[in-house]
C-alpha cells in the first residue's frame, strides 16, 4: 500500500469496518481514528519521503483486573487489552538501518552493524529499541532495516503498560520486516528482556503477553517458559458497567526498591517452604505453620505471602465468574483483591513517605461515591500511580466528575476492551 492509497482509504471510509473491530463502534470514534491515521500518514511521508510500500501495525495497552503481584511468583493473572494503542506506519529499507520517528520524542537511528549497549541510553525509549534488537540478535536472527513513524494515544503515566505495548509493536515490526516466524511468547520474552536489561526495570511477562493476545485473558505463569494463555469468553460492553482508570498524579518510578522488597519478601517465605517460587508451595502447610515461619522471616513477608496465596486463587475464581455470568460475585472478588493489596501486600502507598497516600484517597473517594456498587482496587505495581474502578454505566459521568474534582480534570479515563492484540492492519 502507498501513502496515497492509505489516504484515499481513510477519506472514503473504507477503513471504518476495521476501526469498528479494534476501537469503539460509534461514528465519533471512527472519525477520530480517521483523522489520527491521516495525521500519521502525513508525518510518515514528511519524515520518510523516499518510502512507498508501507504497512500499518497497532498494539494495545492493557489493564490488570486480577492477580496483583502474582506474576513474579509464577502465579495466575486476569487482565485485558484496551482500545488505547500505539500505532506505527513503517516500510522496509535496504540500508541495514532502523530509523524511528516517535511523536513527542523525535527521531532515532540505529545502524544494525553496531548493536553495542550504550549506557547513556538507559531508561530511554532508544534503549528499549536497542534492547529489542539485541533480543533478536541473541537468537541469531538477522534483522532487516526499516523506517517507521510511531504515535500513541495511551495516557502517559497511567500504568497501562505503554512500554510493553511499544516493545511488542517493535517486536512485531522486526518480525514482519525480517520474515521471522516469531510466536507470542518469543516476542513477549524479548520485550521483557529489553525492559529489564536495557531499561533497568524489573518486570514480569504479563504486560507483553496481554498486549499481544488481546481481549480478556487468563494467564497462568506456572511455567514461564511456556505460559498458559486462555481468552475469557465475556463481553464487558454488555455488563452494564464501565472500566475506569484514575490517574492520581503520583508516580511510582521512585519506589522501585519497595517493589523489589515485595519480591524479596515473598522469596524469603518460599525459601523457608523449600520452593523457589510461592506458586510451588503448599498454602495449607503455610497457614498451618505461620508461627514457625514468623520466627524465620519478617511479618511483612508473611503478610505478603498470605496475599499471594489468596490472590492466586482469586484470579482463577474471577475468570470462572466471568465465564459463568456471575458478575456480582466477580465484583465482590475484585473488591477483595483491592482490600488484600491494601492490608496484606501493602503496595497502596510508600512506607518511606506515609504522609503521601493518593492511591488510598482515590480508593476511599471511589467507594464513598459508589456506595457499595461496582468495584475498586489498586492498579498494577502500586506505591503510587493509578486505581481501577468498575463503575455502573449510569454512574460514570458523576464518578468522573467526583474523581476529577479531587485529582484534576482529565484524571479519570474510560477504558474499553479490545479483542485483538498487536495486529498488522495492512
Amino acid at each position: 500500500m502507498t501513502i496515497s492509497e492509505l489516504a484515499n482509504s481513510l477519506s472514503s471510509g473504507a477503513m471504518d469496518g476495521l476501526f469498528s473491530q479494534i476501537y469503539h463502534k460509534n461514528d465519533r470514534e471512527k472519525l477520530r481514528q480517521r483523522a489520527r491515521y491521516l495525521n500519521a500518514a502525513e508525518n510518515f511521508s514528511k519524515h520518510f519521503p523516499q518510502c512507498n510500500d508501507i504497512h500499518i501495525l497497532s498494539a494495545p495497552a492493557r489493564v490488570e483486573i486480577g492477580g496483583n503481584h502474582t506474576d513474579h511468583q509464577h502465579g495466575k493473572i486476569l487482565a485485558a487489552a484496551v482500545t488505547s494503542d500505539i500505532l506505527a506506519i513503517f516500510a522496509v529499507n535496504s540500508e541495514n538501518i532502523i530509523r524511528i520517528y516517535s511523536e513527542g520524542y523525535g527521531i532515532m537511528e540505529i545502524n544494525l552493524s553496531d548493536l553495542s549497549d550504550i549506557a547513556i541510553e538507559k531508561g530511554t525509549w532508544t534503549a528499549l529499541v536497542r534492547g529489542i534488537i539485541s533480543g533478536f540478535s541473541k537468537k541469531q536472527r538477522t534483522i532487516t532495516g526499516f523506517d517507521a513513524y510511531i504515535t500513541s494515544d495511551i495516557p502517559v503515566g497511567c500504568g497501562l503498560a505503554s512500554s510493553a505495548a511499544f516493545e511488542v509493536l517493535l517486536g512485531k515490526i522486526i518480525s514482519y520486516c525480517s520474515r521471522f516466524n516469531s510466536d507470542t511468547v518469543e516476542i513477549a520474552k524479548i520485550g521483557q528482556y529489553a525492559e529489564s536489561e536495557f531499561n533497568e526495570k524489573n518486570c514480569g511477562l504479563m504486560d507483553q503477553l496481554l498486549c499481544l493476545t488481546g481481549g480478556i485473558a487468563a494467564i497462568d505463569m506456572k511455567n514461564p517458559e511456556n505460559p498458559l494463555i486462555e481468552k475469557v469468553n465475556f463481553d464487558f460492553s454488555d455488563s452494564g458497567y464501565t472500566l475506569c482508570i484514575v490517574d492520581t498524579g503520583s508516580s511510582h518510578e521512585n519506589y522501585s526498591n519497595e517493589y523489589d522488597n515485595i519480591v524479596s519478601d515473598m522469596k524469603s517465605v518460599s525459601e523457608i517452604l523449600n520452593v523457589k517460587y510461592l506458586r510451588d508451595a503448599d498454602d495449607e502447610y503455610f497457614y498451618s505453620n505461620i508461627a514457625e515461619i514468623r520466627r524465620k522471616c519478617s511479618d511483612s513477608a508473611v503478610l505478603r505471602a498470605m496475599h499471594f496465596f489468596a490472590e492466586n486463587h482469586r484470579a482463577e475464581e474471577e475468570r470462572i465468574c466471568l465465564e459463568s455470568g456471575c458478575f456480582d460475585e466477580f465484583l465482590k472478588l475484585v473488591n477483595e483483591s483491592g482490600d488484600s493489596s491494601a492490608m496484606l501486600l501493602r503496595n497502596v502507598f510508600s512506607v518511606k513517605n506515609p504522609e503521601i497516600q493518593p492511591v488510598m484517597v482515590a480508593v476511599a473517594v471511589s467507594r464513598l461515591f459508589l456506595k457499595g456498587s461496582g468495584a475498586v482496587r489498586v492498579h498494577g505495581g502500586g506505591f503510587g500511580g493509578t486505581i481501577l474502578a468498575i463503575v455502573p454505566d449510569y454512574m460514570v459521568n458523576g464518578y468522573i466528575n467526583a474523581l476529577d474534582t479531587v485529582f484534576g480534570e482529565g484524571s479519570t479515563h474510560i477504558m474499553s476492551i479490545r479483542n485483538s492484540g498487536a495486529k498488522l492492519l495492512y
